[in-house]
């Protein structure tokens, strides 16, 4: 009896003896260490040189343009172009492929005389020309082409005749009939070449000029006609964009022809 009561004792087991010890956890470090590996730190520097490039290239810029205006009073160093005119970017800008397309009617083109621009109020006004079937924007010289203008006459229309002859009264037409061809088209090419160029002038479509099938020629110029400004500036440097003097008078196109454009 006591060994079976022995038995039992040594198979009793104390359940806080048999429980599995327990560790205590360690402490969190809630502090933060950024460890930048190779990679991120090239991809940093390669960054960090290419802003420096592009701040030391817009420092350039910047500075030029501030000695330009200093020295010169201009940005960009006495130069024009038409890309300093914000009517030009403005105009780019409203249609960036579709400028110097448009097609006008005679009685559109009209609308854009310079005798109809206010010179109190300029504001969204235009000043148009065409030459040759090609309207250009004359507004940026409104002394020659505005309603005081010495060349008000040219706007509004196609008066490439007066061009080559020089004849301002009788030959303000587009019709080149009777004249001479090959000295024509030396002169067409040399004014067409000068809108192109300018600075201040660009093309903003064509006009849909009327038939002179039927018309009678012009008459030939009167040579020594009275002509409008005689007698005025060079026009802008452009000594020669017509290739041939005209009548005698006021040379508009021809070699060491005189006018008051002022361009």
């Amino acid at each position: 009896m006591s060994s079976e009561n022995d038995l039992r004792q040594r198979k009793t087991v104390n359940p806080k003896e048999e429980e599995p010890t327990k560790t205590e956890p360690e402490p969190i470090d809630h502090s933060f260490k950024f460890v930048r590996d190779e990679p991120t730190r090239v991809e940093w520097e390669r960054d960090f040189k290419l802003l420096s490039i592009v701040k030391a290239f817009f420092g350039l810029i910047a500075l030029n343009l501030l000695l330009s205006y200093f020295i010169t009073g201009t940005v960009f160093w006495g130069s024009d172009s038409k890309f300093m005119h914000p009517r030009y970017l403005k105009y780019i800008a409203s249609d960036p492929f579709g400028h110097g397309t448009r097609v006008f009617t005679m009685d559109e083109l009209a609308q854009y005389s310079g005798r109809n621009y206010d010179l109190n109020n300029r504001g969204e006004q235009q000043i148009l020309l065409s030459f040759n079937g090609t309207v250009y924007d004359v507004t940026e010289n409104p002394g020659s082409y505005g309603p005081l203008g010495g060349y008000v006459f040219f706007t509004g229309t196609d008066a490439t005749r007066a061009f080559v002859t020089g004849c301002f009264k009788t030959d303000l037409t587009h019709d080149l009939r009777g004249l001479d061809p090959v000295t024509t088209a030396e002169i067409v090419a040399g004014w067409t070449r000068f809108f192109l160029k300018s600075p201040k002038y660009w093309k903003v479509g064509t006009v849909i000029l009327p038939s002179v099938e039927g018309q009678p020629i012009p008459e030939p110029c009167v040579k020594g006609a009275p002509q409008p400004g005689r007698g005025g500036a060079h026009h802008g440097g452009d000594k020669n964009p017509g290739g041939k003097p005209h009548g005698g008078d006021h040379h508009h196109g021809g070699k060491g022809h005189h006018n008051g454009h002022g361009n």
